[in-house]
């Protein structure tokens, strides 16, 4: 039995390690940002105005775009303006929005006046092959209503913005390089 293995075995082996040697598509050149959707004014009006969802999806896109105006969807108490805004936004943070595409809202949790939304955050690389690998990861948002409005309750997203950056690097630094 042992001697009808092997010269199956060796052929299927040699064609396994084989067809791996390059075609992973990220050789020497390496992966490329696929261009991530923003999220579309659609999605937005796609939730009742007076809900967390709408609010945190409009916060999103306009941090998105880049917008400074994104400083109207905080809390008050943040004190966070357009140049707070502006300032966050490049560096690390505004490498994020490259690579990460318009949030899939899952759920979200209400406890009176404070929201917590559930999302999945994806980025995408594409090899020169034309395989797109994509990266997911959770992302839970905190808002609190205030005068009447939903509002982002804190800014640890953008915060920590080059952590969550450097794990969708990472992760991709082992689908054959960033």
């Amino acid at each position: 039995m042992r001697a009808r293995l092997v010269p199956v075995a060796l052929p299927l082996l040699a064609a396994l390690i084989a067809g791996g040697c390059g075609e992973l598509g990220a050789s020497w050149r390496g992966t490329r940002t696929v261009r991530p959707r923003v999220v579309p004014t659609a999605e937005v009006a796609r939730y009742a105005a007076d809900t967390p969802q709408r609010a945190f999806l409009a916060w999103f896109r306009a941090l998105q775009l880049g917008d400074p105006a994104a400083a109207i969807f905080y809390d008050k108490t943040l004190r966070m303006s357009p140049g707070r805004i502006a300032h966050l936004r490049k560096g690390t943070a505004s490498a994020l929005f490259k690579e990460v595409g318009a949030p899939e809202v899952l759920d979200v949790s209400r406890d009176g006046h404070r929201a917590t939304v559930f999302t999945l955050l994806t980025a995408r690389r594409a090899a020169p092959n034309g395989r797109v690998d994509s990266y997911v990861t959770p992302q839970a948002f905190n808002l609190v209503r205030t005068g009447g409005s939903w509002r982002v309750a804190d800014n640890r997203f953008l915060e920590t913005a080059d952590a969550l950056h450097r794990d969708f690097v990472g992760k991709f630094a082992g689908l054959g390089g960033v």
